[in-house]
């Protein structure tokens, strides 16, 4: 179990507030924007200020946000409390199901213009429509995933490379260590897999090879 930032202890003083844009699938599109690549996002801004603020900052990136949208619900946001002596945090958020994109929204053009599609789980219809539209196009598709729940093997089955969270595997296949998990997922996926382990890096298996990265000291 991964220990909680907040300890035993039920109130603590804010040492530092910081407020920053982010998201799994924006960040991944702001990074590929800043690497010089074109990117475009599918997702569902709320009207507020955290909406106009991530949107602007998106579009100061470069990001294509023709095939966005924007609802009259506040924005998706989250409370992250950092201990910053062990580096462990807490993620507290909150989300209004008007903002959850259709997955009719999906513009099959656009799907099969791309280089490649990233997908995570905050919406698993839309983003399964976007990899299987991908995949059948020939259009490589990754994803970031953090939860699992019983659209997860429907939608890791139509990833060309499945990255997941460190809890993923087990919860999947019942096993704890991590390379056996990875093959025992082999059997119905002949992609990349790859674990994310937190500060330890992560853990790959291509083919029948292992691979596995340690994570950078920060």
């Amino acid at each position: 179990a991964v220990p909680s930032p907040l300890g035993d202890r039920n109130k603590l003083r804010i040492n530092h507030r910081h407020v920053f844009c982010g998201g799994q699938t924006a960040t991944a599109v702001t990074a590929c924007a800043r690497l010089g690549l074109r990117t475009a996002y599918l997702g569902a801004f709320g009207d507020d200020e955290y909406g106009r603020l991530i949107k602007a900052q998106l579009e100061q990136e470069g990001v294509d946000l023709s095939h966005a949208r924007v609802c009259q619900v506040p924005n998706r946001y989250a409370v992250i409390l950092i201990d910053v002596h062990s580096g462990e945090r807490m993620v507290l958020w909150d989300k209004d199901e008007q903002l959850s994109v259709p997955a009719d929204a999906v513009d099959e053009t656009v799907v099969r213009q791309a280089r490649l599609v990233h997908v995570d789980d905050t919406g698993p219809s839309v983003a399964l429509r976007a990899a299987r539209l991908a995949r059948a196009a020939g259009v490589p598709v990754t994803c970031d995933v953090d939860q699992v729940t019983s659209r997860t093997r429907d939608l890791l089955e139509a990833i060309s490379i499945v990255i997941v969270a460190e809890h993923v595997p087990q919860q999947l296949t019942g096993l704890a260590d991590h390379e056996q998990a990875l093959r025992r997922l082999r059997a119905w996926h002949g992609g990349l897999l790859v674990v994310t382990l937190g500060a330890r890096g992560c853990m790959a298996l291509e083919d029948d090879h292992l691979h596995y990265a340690p994570g950078f000291a920060v």
